[in-house]
């Protein structure tokens, strides 16, 4: 059976681990919206040629 202390610890470490994920998701999402500017930014080769 859990302890008090054991679903505290356990809450804690849930709460961490949600926190992470949510860090994650964000370095992602930049990382994502960033390679679409680079995209977005970049000559077309046939433009490069006309």
């Amino acid at each position: 059976m859990m302890t008090l202390e054991d679903m505290i610890i356990l809450a804690r470490r849930s709460r961490e681990c949600a926190e992470r994920a949510r860090q994650e998701e964000q370095f992602w999402e930049r990382l994502i919206a960033e390679r679409r500017r680079t995209a977005n930014d970049a000559t077309p080769p046939c433009a490069a040629v006309a």
